[in-house]
């Protein structure tokens, strides 16, 4: 018998990020861009009254890998503004871990396309670094 009942709206979400994080490891960009994708629109059109998310972070760390899965695919224009809005919510709540995540994927992110350059293996594992801890 089940003791605590947990609507799926409150985990769904976490286990897909979880999930699309795992496919990104896996080199499935595109895979894990359109499960992100779906993620934010999933939460971002409903009404709002509906419960967030189980985490005020969450949608936050959506977009975070979102970018960082067309930083992957070397799509740096959208990366980049999908970073800030990362960048500004976590500046403006006070999460220190999400600023300092999205901050080091901003320099990245900068230095690719100022330097017109493909993302190499070892950038790949320090943007992915975070999610390994």
């Amino acid at each position: 018998m089940q003791k605590n009942y947990i609507p799926e709206p409150l985990y769904r979400a976490a286990l897909i990020l979880t999930g699309s994080i795992i496919v990104l490891h896996q080199g499935k960009y595109s895979s894990a861009q359109t499960s992100l994708s779906g993620i934010l629109d999933r939460y971002t059109s409903l009404p709002k009254h509906t419960a967030p998310p189980a985490s005020f972070e969450l949608l936050p760390q959506v977009r975070l890998y979102l970018a960082i899965a067309h930083m992957l695919q070397d799509n740096l224009a959208p990366a980049q503004s999908l970073i800030k809005q990362v960048h500004e919510y976590a500046e403006q709540h006070g999460f220190l871990g999400l600023l300092a995540h999205s901050r080091s994927v901003l320099r990245l992110q900068q230095h690719l396309q100022s330097s017109k350059l493909a993302c190499s293996d070892e950038q790949f594992e320090h943007i992915l670094a975070p999610c390994l801890q």
